[in-house]
């Protein structure tokens, strides 16, 4: 017996898959996910991995091509998949799905004080932030000095960037092309 991929609808005819890559996508953003599943394919191992979660826990599992029934070979709990009978050394597992968003950060507006404690040209320093993830986008302006100064200059031409490269705490980067110190409020917004 040949084995044969799950069927779809692509353009308005049924098509064999010829790839398990993302093939479409919705209004909302889902991506229709057609995969093999991470796990030993040995008649043993049940429970295998899908590499996204799906919508709602619904997904189309074939083996060998032929459907499998929810609940009664198979149920799905986030990214796993456990079947009530392992499958044979040999079978080939396929999952279709929808992948669900992820749903993003909510937009955070904070402030914080920066203490510069020496003269220079730039320093970083690391602000707690539990809202701040390494997906997070974050701007940041400086709106006032609180102390301190540049070179005696009256106004100071400070830059703030910041980055997140660990959940949890934000970098920021304070430059200017004067030598400065002192502490500088920022707003920043985490996104």
């Amino acid at each position: 017996m040949a084995i044969r991929k799950p069927l779809v609808l692509i353009s308005g005819s049924l098509q064999e898959l010829p790839s398990t890559d993302s093939i479409v996508t919705n209004g909302s953003g889902n991506s229709m996910v057609l995969e093999i599943p991470s796990g030993t394919v040995n008649g043993s191992n049940t429970v295998f991995t899908l590499s996204q979660t799906p919508l709602n826990n619904v997904v189309i599992v074939t083996l060998n091509g032929l459907a499998q029934t929810k609940t009664t070979d198979y149920t799905v709990s986030g990214t796993t998949v456990t079947f009530t009978v392992a499958p044979e050394t040999g079978t080939v597992v396929y999952c279709q799905y929808l992948n669900a968003l992820v749903s993003p950060v909510a937009t955070s507006k904070s402030s914080t004080t920066l203490t510069v404690d020496r003269i220079c040209t730039s320093q970083r320093i690391v602000v707690t932030d539990a809202n701040a993830l390494t997906t997070s986008v974050i701007s940041c302006t400086v709106t006032g000095k609180a102390s301190g100064g540049i070179d005696e200059l009256e106004t100071d031409p400070i830059a703030v960037n910041a980055t997140c490269t660990t959940n949890g705490s934000i970098n920021f980067f304070i430059s200017s092309p004067f030598q400065f110190w002192g502490s500088y409020n920022v707003t920043y917004t985490i996104s």
